[in-house]
C-alpha cells in the first residue's frame, strides 16, 4: 500500500531524558550547587539569591525577585524574618565561605599579615585599628565593665520608706 500525499507514517519516538545541568556548565567542568530551600517558592529563592547579589539589600532584592516596588520593602522585611528564609540565607553564606575557603583562622592570619605590613610602612593608624581588631578577637579588650556597689539594697529601701512616710504624713501643728 502506498502512502497518499499529505499522509506521513507516524514513528514512535523514544523519550530522551535531558540533564538538568546547563550545557555551558558541563563543558566547563563546573557543576552548579544543588538547589537549597526547596520549601520556598521560586520567587522566594530568587529573593535569597538576589539578597546576596545586591549586597544584602532587601529592598533591591525584593524588586529584582519580581515583587512590586510599592510593597517591596515590607515584603523584604517579612521574608527576612521568616525562619525558612533565614535558614536558606545562612546555608548560602556557609556555602559561599566554603567555596572561598574562608574561615576564622584564615581571617586572623590575614589580619596579622596586614598589621605587619601596615606597621612596616609606618601606617600607624591602620596598624592600630588592625591591632584593636585582633585584641578584641583574642578577648584582650572586653566591653564589660564591673561596678562595685558599697550600699546595700536594704538600706536604700529603708530610706525610701522613711521618705514616703515623711512626705505623706499630715503636717505637724
Amino acid at each position: 500500500m502506498s502512502e497518499t500525499t499529505g499522509q506521513k507514517k507516524s514513528v514512535a519516538r523514544k523519550r530522551v531524558r535531558r540533564s538538568s545541568i546547563p550545557i555551558k556548565a558541563r563543558k566547563n567542568g563546573r557543576v552548579p550547587e544543588p538547589v537549597i530551600g526547596k520549601e520556598l517558592s521560586i520567587r522566594e529563592r530568587l529573593f535569597a539569591s538576589e539578597y546576596f547579589a545586591n549586597g544584602f539589600n532587601g529592598l533591591q532584592a525584593a524588586i529584582a525577585a519580581g515583587y512590586s516596588q510599592n510593597g517591596a520593602g515590607q515584603r523584604a522585611n517579612e521574608l527576612l524574618n521568616r525562619s525558612e528564609v533565614k535558614n536558606v540565607l545562612s546555608q548560602m553564606a556557609e556555602n559561599r565561605l566554603k567555596r572561598l575557603s574562608v574561615d576564622a583562622d584564615w581571617i586572623i592570619a590575614e589580619t596579622v599579615d596586614l598589621y605587619k605590613k601596615a606597621k612596616e610602612s609606618d601606617s600607624y593608624g591602620p596598624a592600630a585599628n588592625l591591632l584593636k581588631m585582633l585584641g578584641q578577637e583574642a578577648g584582650v579588650f572586653s566591653e564589660k565593665k564591673e561596678v562595685a556597689h558599697t550600699v546595700k539594697i536594704e538600706a536604700l529601701l529603708e530610706d525610701a520608706a522613711n521618705n514616703i512616710i515623711e512626705v505623706n504624713s499630715p503636717p505637724a501643728q
